[in-house]
């Protein structure tokens, strides 16, 4: 077994029990968010190499049904991690998944070429972005932002109390809406690959998620008003460029583009506007 095989589980595992930690400190509902996104990423991935049979893991040291411990401890980190920054933006709690699922993608683009690289995991059907599909991205996207979702609402529902049972086992609640909504945006997707390529849905979904990206930037402090310039100046160079993409017929001749482009833009956007907290 090559040493960066252990070296990822070491790692993940680590992080893992130092942000358990963290969340133990913060209460029951924060411990019960971070090991119920644990066992969401567990079904996910059951989910994704049985059912869908995208990918198959490499020779890890722990695994369960094959998929490696590390995965499904990696799952709760990056999702606890992501929503807590999330809100620390102060955005609207229904806009916050959003923020979710593009800080766990921004993790995820370095992580799944590498990953093929050292045989972590494989494809099987070879993708657009150094071997990577554009599917597992939009994935990533998708399931972040829909537990985050799940969660949350939960949340606002039933908000954490006295019990601390109670509030450690509230966000499990989220776990089947969870996995029926990624089931079900998996069989949309699909449909649209056959119709413009995953490359060009990519972009349609990167492209909406900018707006409600921005959108999700807090406010301007009481009295105060944003400067124009600071949408309109780096919105103008983001929007030619995306949109040259597309009709220049940039996108075919390096689809990767697809994927960096949209992502850069919406994290520029949301750096000019955001706000002192």
């Amino acid at each position: 077994m090559s040493l960066s095989f252990v070296a990822v589980e070491a790692v993940s595992v680590t992080m893992f029990l130092l942000v358990l930690r963290e969340a133990w400190r913060q209460g029951a509902h924060a411990v019960g968010t971070l090991l119920a996104g644990a066992l969401f990423g567990l079904l996910i991935e059951v989910f994704f190499t049985t059912v869908y049979a995208g990918y198959t893991y490499g020779p890890f040291l722990l695994s369960v049904r094959g998929i490696p411990l590390w995965v499904a401890l990696g799952w709760g980190t990056i999702l606890w991690t992501s929503m807590q920054a999330s809100d620390r933006l102060g955005a609207p709690w229904y806009l916050r998944p959003i923020t979710d699922g593009l800080l766990a993608l921004s993790l995820d683009l370095t992580l799944d070429p590498v990953a093929e690289a050292l045989g972590w995991w494989h494809w099987i059907r070879p993708g657009q972005f150094f071997g990577i599909p554009y599917d597992n991205f939009l994935g990533w996207i998708a399931i972040v932002s829909f537990y985050g979702l799940a969660v949350r609402a939960g949340f606002r529902w039933l908000p954490p109390g006295a019990h601390r049972a109670r509030d450690a086992l509230l966000p499990m609640a989220a776990l089947l809406p969870a996995v029926l909504a990624v089931a079900g945006i998996q069989v949309v997707l699909e449909r649209l690959y056959r119709v413009a390529g995953e490359p060009l849905v990519f972009f349609g979904a990167a492209s909406a998620l900018l707006g409600l990206g921005v959108w999700s930037v807090p406010t301007s402090p009481a009295g105060s008003v944003r400067p124009w310039f600071v949408t309109a100046v780096p919105g103008a160079f983001h929007g030619l460029t995306l949109a040259l993409l597309v009709l220049a017929g940039i996108g075919e001749a390096q689809p990767e583009l697809y994927l960096v482009l949209p992502l850069a833009a919406i994290v520029s956007l949301i750096v000019f506007r955001s706000e002192p907290t």
